[in-house]
Parts: structure tokens; C-alpha cells; sequence
């Protein structure tokens, strides 16, 4: 476990605080009947969606839609996947790609921790490579509610070492950006706060992230504007069940990133957020504490404005998506027009954030 940092204003370990049902911040064990309920719909989730994956990687595959150029897996992690994708004109073990260091993007999918694996971000480590020219590396991790924290974040840890040191990538050392979604975006900012790990990292995009187990810096959840409703509204409670043991402390820093300091994670962050995500309040405010801005965690009526919906600050950029809800850049629509303009709205956002990565990444 780390040691846990808390902001100022934060509620430390032992102080009751209204927004969370623990009185001590410690994860409480959640009544039989809720348990149930709980097992049978992550365990129905997870079995659906594995089912639909399987149906996606063999449709990808024999369309060769979206391949990356390298599968491999690590010693340290042996059943773990790695997907790797060149950038245009780089193939494994060439020799222009061996005199030509890439700048690197390392990608955590996200899930609740409990679903997916590296492929439903496939589109995306190809959009990153082919149009943006970076060499990207999408990783795995165990699953709850088997593996329940802090498993995950230690397979991150270790993939990562593996692969900064695997001298078939041509990663630019000088230039590694970390980041992920949901989920991933939380690991991502976990696994950073290894000193032997963000030493190396010089850049992080958490997008639309979880950040906040305590319930410290919770939003609402929020119904969108053609009045559906938030897309955590029923599920939270079954991935927070899977991934977090009864006992464990909700302020510990590799849990809930919002409690890490400054110092313990890299200098330059982009937080993605979503307008109709419950998480979005919570990202915002890790933003702004990191940026130096005054944070009111616990005035659940201080919501993220659409006045305040993109900004940069101490090496601290925050973008609230407009109309968008949670996992937006994954989950089609099945109107036509709709469809349209989720895909177009995601494709300018990969442009924003490859376009800020690689002014961070030159940055001295």
C-alpha cells in the first residue's frame, strides 16, 4: 500500500465526512442481499461482454481492421496481452526503425476493472499510430472480481518496466506519455505515482477517469439532454463491489488518485472528462488541486460549469466534452446522425490530445 497524501480540505483517515456511507473512510462490507445482487450483475456483465469481444477480435481480424503490428506478452505477466502499433513506414527489427526512436504512448484500457481487455481500444492505438505518428503500447491487467485492487495496479507496474526495457521497441526515452480510460486512467495515474515509473513518464492523460473511491470530490449523476440517464447510475456499485476488499482504506492514493500530491506524479496532465458523467466532478477537481485552484470537495452543488470547460494551467490542461456521458469514444450510437457526430467529436479530441502530447513530450 502507499502512503496516503491528502490535499488540503481533504477528510483524513477517521473523520466522518456526509458524502460517504463509511464513517472512517474504510470500504464497509455491503449487506448479503446487496453482495448478491451485485455478484450476479458484474458476473452476467462480464460474461456478455467477453462473449461480444470475441465476436469483435474475430471480426477485426479477418477484416484486418484496426491490427496492431506486434502481440507479445512479458515473463513478468506471462497471460497478459500486449498490443503494440508502429506508426506508418516502422516494422519490428527493420533498420530505419532501429536508428529512429519513437515518441511512446503507453495505454490502460478501462472496464470498471472488472471487463475488457486491450482490443476495444484497438481504433483508438490506431488512430494514435497511423494518423498521429506515435508508437503506441496498449497493456492488460488482471480482473476483478477475482484480482481486486491493488492487483492491477502492480500487473501496470510491471508490464511497464518490461516494456521500457524491451529493446525490440523503438521508444524514445525522452518522450513516454502514459494514459487510459475509466479505469485505465486510473491505473494510469496509479502506477505514476511509482517513482521508478514516473520518473520515466513525462506525460498522462487520464480520460473521463474514476479518481475517487471516498466519495470526498463524488458528483451527481446526471441525466443528458435527450433524458438519458447517467451511464454509472446502475452500475457503479457492481464495479466498486468487484474491485474494492471490505477494509480497505478509500483515501490510499493508488485507489483514489485524487488524494496523491503534486510531487508524485509527472509534470505535465491532461484530464478528459464528460459532461453527463458522474466521474467528470471528481476528475475536475483532481485537476484543479493539482493545478494550484481552490477546490471545494465538499460542496456537491460546485459542479463542473460549462464556462470552465477547457483550460491550462501549471502544466495542468482540463477538457469537459460537451453533451457526451461516460465511455462516449467507445459506445456507439445507434441513430445514424448520432453516430456521426460521436465519431467526429472523438476524432477531434485524439487530434487535441496527440497534438498536446507532443508539445508536452518536447517540453524541456
Amino acid at each position: 500500500m502507499s502512503t496516503t497524501h491528502a490535499p488540503p480540505g481533504a477528510p483524513s483517515p477517521g473523520e466522518r465526512d456526509p458524502l460517504i456511507s463509511s464513517p472512517t473512510n474504510i470500504a464497509p462490507r455491503l449487506p448479503l442481499t446487496r453482495r448478491l445482487y451485485a455478484f450476479f450483475c458484474l458476473w452476467g456483465f462480464k460474461i456478455f461482454v467477453n462473449n461480444a469481444l470475441r465476436g469483435l477480435r474475430l471480426n477485426n481480424y479477418l477484416r484486418s481492421k484496426d491490427q496492431p503490428t506486434l502481440q507479445t506478452y512479458y515473463d513478468v505477466r506471462p497471460n497478459l496481452e500486449v498490443r503494440v502499433f508502429f506508426p506508418p513506414g516502422h516494422t519490428p527489427n527493420s533498420s530505419s526503425t532501429k536508428n529512429t526512436k519513437l515518441p511512446t504512448y503507453l495505454n490502460i484500457h478501462g472496464g470498471g476493472f472488472a471487463l475488457c481487455d486491450p482490443i476495444v481500444d484497438d481504433s483508438f492505438c490506431t488512430a494514435m499510430s497511423r494518423t498521429h505518428n506515435f508508437l503506441v503500447v496498449s497493456l492488460s491487467y488482471s480482473l476483478a472480481p477475482i484480482h481486486p485492487f491493488p492487483t492491477p495496479v502492480h500487473d501496470i507496474r510491471a508490464l511497464i518496466t518490461a516494456i521500457l526495457a524491451d529493446p525490440r521497441l523503438p521508444i524514445d526515452h525522452d518522450r513516454i506519455a502514459l494514459g487510459g480510460f475509466s479505469a485505465g486512467g486510473n491505473l494510469a495515474l496509479s502506477a505514476a505515482q511509482d517513482p521508478s515509473i514516473g520518473s520515466k513518464i513525462k506525460a498522462i492523460i487520464p480520460v473521463y477517469p474514476v479518481v475517487d473511491f471516498s466519495g470526498r470530490y463524488k458528483g451527481k449523476h446526471r441525466t443528458s439532454a435527450d433524458g438519458r440517464p447517467d451511464a454509472l447510475a446502475r452500475s457503479g456499485e457492481w464495479f466498486s463491489w468487484g474491485y474494492i476488499t471490505p477494509g480497505q482504506d478509500l483515501t490510499d492514493s493508488l485507489l483514489s488518485p485524487v488524494y496523491a500530491i503534486r510531487d508524485m506524479l509527472p509534470q505535465r496532465m491532461f484530464f478528459v472528462g464528460a459532461e453527463f458523467d458522474v466521474l467528470c466532478k471528481e476528475a475536475w477537481c483532481m485537476a484543479k488541486q493539482l493545478a494550484g485552484k481552490e477546490v471545494k470537495g465538499g460542496d456537491d452543488d460546485e459542479q463542473p460549469s460549462r464556462e470552465d470547460w477547457d483550460w491550462e494551467e501549471n502544466g495542468v490542461r482540463w477538457q469537459m466534452v460537451l453533451d457526451q456521458r461516460h465511455g462516449f469514444t467507445h459506445a456507439p450510437e445507434r441513430d445514424a446522425a448520432k453516430e456521426k457526430e460521436r465519431l467526429e467529436i472523438t476524432a477531434r479530441l485524439w487530434g487535441e490530445m496527440a497534438a498536446w502530447l507532443r508539445g508536452a513530450l518536447e517540453a524541456s
